[in-house]
């Protein structure tokens, strides 16, 4: 019959020291249950049995393996650009788990719903809601013991509209007798906002290759601008005007 017992639990298969004896029940068996600590790690179980007679016998079981730590990553869209003139993106992703590893990740777009789970790539493609201002991609990830990292994210702020320029006055003239001023507006009715403009008094229709003015940046970060050129020489002339919002429009 069976006498008594021990066992050890290890993070390897190497025999160990053994620990106090346990005495079986009198008709020689016995019913254990073994509680695995929540170290990370494989862990194995040794296991010593005696015979009333002396006879000893070893033997173990696992390995078990544990896993309660998060995995980690992040997720930066466009290279950290701020402003983004399509809904198409790019996601420079990372994730790392040292214990169990990346098993899978899945995105969503502001909160609307997360994708099904997929496979890591390091670089993605991305669609954005298609609705102009601040977008937010989460991302998070998913440890092949099944523990999820914290929710990522990245912002942009998505503007597909190009500023424009707008009531021109005059925006031809017959011929005059003094200096001519001519006022002009700016707007931008994006997300992004003016940033710069010059312009140019030319004569010739197409866009001149020099002699345009220095760029004037004092409506950056304005919605709507107005301003004014005069024209000053005789002859027959043409304003031409640069206009870029914050995305370089």
């Amino acid at each position: 019959d069976l006498h008594r017992y021990t066992y050890v639990i290890t993070s390897s298969t190497a025999g160990p020291e053994w620990p106090t004896w346990w005495e079986l029940g009198i008709d020689g068996s016995t019913r254990s249950y073994i509680n695995i600590p929540s170290e990370e790690g494989e862990k194995y179980i040794h296991m010593k049995i005696q015979d009333r007679a002396g006879n000893t016998g070893t033997g173990y079981s696992g390995p078990y393996k544990i896993d309660v730590s998060s995995p980690t990553g992040s997720v930066i869209i466009n290279d950290g650009e701020v402003y983004t003139a399509t809904n198409t993106v790019s996601l420079a992703l990372t994730c790392a788990d040292s214990v169990s590893g990346v098993k899978e990740v899945s995105y969503q777009n502001d909160g609307t719903g997360w994708s099904e789970w997929q496979a890591h790539i390091s670089t993605k493609s991305w669609e954005l809601r298609d609705e102009p201002g601040e977008r937010t991609v989460e991302y998070r990830i998913k440890d092949n013991a099944g523990n999820l990292s914290l929710v990522y994210s990245d912002s942009i702020v998505y503007d597909p509209v190009k500023p424009r320029i707008y009531d021109v006055n005059p925006s031809s003239s017959d011929w005059a007798g003094s200096d001519m001023p001519v006022d002009f507006n700016l707007k931008d009715e994006g997300s992004s906002k003016l940033q710069r403009f010059r312009y140019n008094i030319s004569d010739r229709i197409q866009k001149p290759d020099s002699g345009w003015s220095e760029w004037d940046y004092s409506i950056s970060g304005s919605s709507h601008a107005a301003r004014q050129a005069e024209i000053t020489q005789e002859g027959v002339w043409y304003l031409h005007i640069e206009l870029y919002d914050c995305l370089l429009y």
